[in-house]
């Protein structure tokens, strides 16, 4: 049955040409849409490669959102800020065309699993999955989301990997093996690593498509025992080698979330009814819940609080017992690789990692499992009656033509920022960015009223948040308005929770930011500058803060040109963190506008040590030989 020299028909994939073109029709306004989040962070700073290009090696090989520094993701980037523009739309422009490639790649993917089992018209059913996949709404906030284009990339390499594996094990059933193309697979693998590094899912995805699909027959159906042995040692090594290492991490695991409202065991039951979520909005999309803001979602305190928690372990039991029993059984054993393909793609982002609670990008691989899952269908139906082939097909195109309704309409939400913060909040009334953001579109539009309702909403939907943040939130409405602020508001910062008046450094960020561009002339800079002094530089104050809020302020004092206090700053935040260079640079600078040449020589030896070490990157070797010049 399964024989490898099949030739499927292939001729309907040359079809994909035009499911691109509807693909680029639906997503193309989603390029005007806004900059978002992680952007203002890794994509922002890369308008300065514009005047200074030898910072490129910089920004490809000093991003450190992820373990490994997804140096691959930030090379694109880095190109195409350099030789395509500063523009956050054609950023998205490449995003859909990578998320076009990624739609050929699951069609070829496709093609070549379904014609290994010898499906009928597997060219017509692997066109149509890959349509259904590349027209799934709940993609859209991957693909405009400008930043996860690196969760694109490492699938990109990953179905890549995948896809040359097939090859591999082609060759292996014919007695031709052709170990270049293992080669390539693990090239593949390493490039996803370094695009974004839960690529490594790929390797327990490739075991299982040789244990449940291939399983491990050559082209005459017999088994090859060396490639079983070395396919199932390997899962049972990883396995193993996960649980001992999740049991003796757990402590310094569950310490990482610290800075979350919720501790290790929250999240993991948490997870439990948001992947029948993923799922639902894969399958049967509720476009009006969609979005980038989930930090609403219900948290489960216990596999019993809230009920629902406990609903949703029986059914993920459930489903495991299921794939354990379609397991004994040939066929059986492919639906069982499209459910754990699902579930070991997530396995890392829904796993104990200290990460949020819900995003949609994290589907973008693991929802290739559940289209799967169709084909699958279609395998097992065609098998009985080859007649409702054309039926069948029809029908997955009809469901296809429906998801891309959806998606439009989507993509032109995404379009506009005005669109989708209204949309956010109404999806999430009780979502604190949404609400936030909520409270910054009336501030721009120049209604204060509004503007303070909409920040206290987000002050009491806030499980973090203290009234100084809400405070400083408010003052940078204010900013943002052109509004003067009264000076009792100025001195009523700091006298809740004296010892940490804030605890969410994020508005007195836009606040510090937008002070330093001199956004709002009505505003006080100096008086706001002399009252976080009081509370943080006083001979007295003994008010702590997270070291983001010290450097902000060391940098907005900087600007006024009151260096001893951003001096001061600088002390309070290196006090945190010792060794960061930029931290060092700032004080090297503050040493030197107030001549203190004996802590401006300390800075520039250790600056010099960190420089021989090869800790300092081009923009900082940069900085410190201007000083060591002066």
């Amino acid at each position: 049955m399964n024989n490898p020299h099949y030739l499927a028909s292939w001729k309907p994939l040359l079809l994909f040409p035009v499911l691109g073109l509807l693909t680029i029709w639906i997503y193309w306004p989603g390029q005007a849409g806004p900059v978002l989040l992680d952007d203002r962070a890794v994509l922002l700073p890369l308008s300065e490669l514009q005047e200074n290009p030898s910072l490129a090696w910089d920004f490809v090989f000093e991003e450190s959102s992820g373990l490994l520094g997804r140096a691959v993701s930030m090379a694109t980037f880095v190109f195409e800020k350099m030789y395509l523009g500063d523009s956050i739309a054609t950023t998205k422009k490449i995003n859909i065309a990578l998320h076009l490639f990624n739609g050929g790649l699951v069609a070829w993917l496709f093609y070549l699993l379904f014609s290994h089992l010898r499906t009928p018209s597997c060219g017509a059913l692997a066109l149509v999955l890959a349509a259904i996949w590349l027209l799934s709404p709940i993609y859209a906030s991957t693909v405009l989301y400008a930043v996860q284009r690196m969760a694109m990339l490492s699938t990109t390499f990953a179905l890549a990997a995948c896809i040359a594996y097939c090859y591999w094990r082609t060759s292996l059933s014919l007695g031709r093996e052709k170990y270049s193309n293992l080669v390539i697979c693990a090239g593949l693998l390493t490039l996803g690593l370094f695009s974004k590094e839960n690529a490594l899912v790929t390797v327990p995805i490739i075991l299982l498509i040789e244990t449940l699909w291939y399983q491990f027959e050559d082209a005459r159906g017999k088994p090859i025992p060396r490639l079983r042995s070395v396919t199932l040692g390997l899962i049972i090594a990883g396995a193993v080698g996960l649980l001992v290492v999740f049991i003796a991490q757990y402590d310094e695991l569950a310490g990482r979330f610290g800075s979350r409202p919720y501790t290790l065991e929250e999240r993991l039951f948490t997870q439990l009814p948001v992947l029948w979520d993923y799922v639902s909005q894969t399958y049967w999309p509720q476009v009006q819940r969609m979005g980038i803001y989930h930090d609403d979602v219900p948290l489960s305190r216990s596999l019993l609080q809230p009920v629902t928690t406990f609903y949703a372990f029986l059914g993920w039991l459930a489903v495991l017992a299921l794939a354990a029993v379609l397991s004994f059984k040939r066929v059986g054993r492919y639906c069982v690789l499209g459910l754990l393909w699902f579930l070991v793609g997530h396995s890392m982002e829904a796993g104990p990692f200290s990460l949020e609670l819900y995003f949609e990008h994290r589907n973008y691989l693991p929802g290739v499992g559940l289209v799967l899952l169709l084909g699958v269908f279609y395998h097992l139906l065609i098998g009985k009656w080859r007649d409702l082939s054309a039926p069948v097909l029809t029908y997955f195109w009809i469901y296809a033509g429906l998801l891309a309704v959806f998606t439009a309409s989507q993509v032109q939400v995404w379009s506009s920022r005005p669109l989708l913060i209204f949309n956010h909040y109404n999806s999430h009334p009780q979502s604190y960015r949404a609400i936030t953001d909520m409270s910054v579109l009336m501030a721009k539009l120049g209604d204060m009223d509004a503007a303070r309702e909409y920040s206290r909403q987000s002050y009491e939907a806030s499980v973090h948040e203290r009234s100084g943040d809400q405070l400083i939130r408010n003052l940078a409405l204010s900013c943002i308005a052109d509004r003067t602020v009264e000076a009792e508001v100025f001195e009523s910062l700091g006298t809740d929770h004296p010892r940490r008046p804030f605890r969410s450094p994020s508005g007195l960020l836009l606040l510090v930011r937008m002070l330093q561009n001199g956004e709002c002339d009505s505003f006080d800079r100096i008086a706001f500058a002399d009252r976080m002094a009081q509370i943080f530089l006083a001979p007295d104050a003994d008010a702590t803060a997270n070291k983001t809020v010290h450097y902000a302020l060391a940098s907005l004092e900087n600007v006024l040109q009151r260096y001893a206090n951003a001096l001061s700053y600088t002390e309070l935040f290196l006090a945190q963190s010792p060794s960061n260079t930029d931290g060092l640079l700032m004080k090297l600078h503050f040493t030197t506008a107030l001549g203190k040449q004996g802590m401006r020589q300390e800075v520039i030896s250790r600056l010099q040590q960190f420089d021989e070490q090869g800790k300092l990157t081009v923009r900082e070797q940069q900085t410190l030989q201007l000083y060591l010049e002066q």
